[in-house]
């Protein structure tokens, strides 16, 4: 179950996301669109933090 307080994080992958996006935002949920490329770069980070 969603709570009131957590967030909602999705990638932006082209125009796919936009109708959930509105839809959650419109029902009062807490919504975050991030750009592929940072989701990325968190992976790719976290990866080489763990291999050392």
């Amino acid at each position: 179950m969603i709570g009131a307080s957590d967030w909602i994080v999705m990638e932006a992958s082209g125009p796919y996301y936009v109708q959930l996006k509105t839809f959650l935002h419109a029902s009062s949920f807490n919504v975050c669109v991030l750009n592929h490329l940072i989701i990325r770069r968190y992976s790719q980070t976290r990866l080489q933090s763990n291999n050392r």
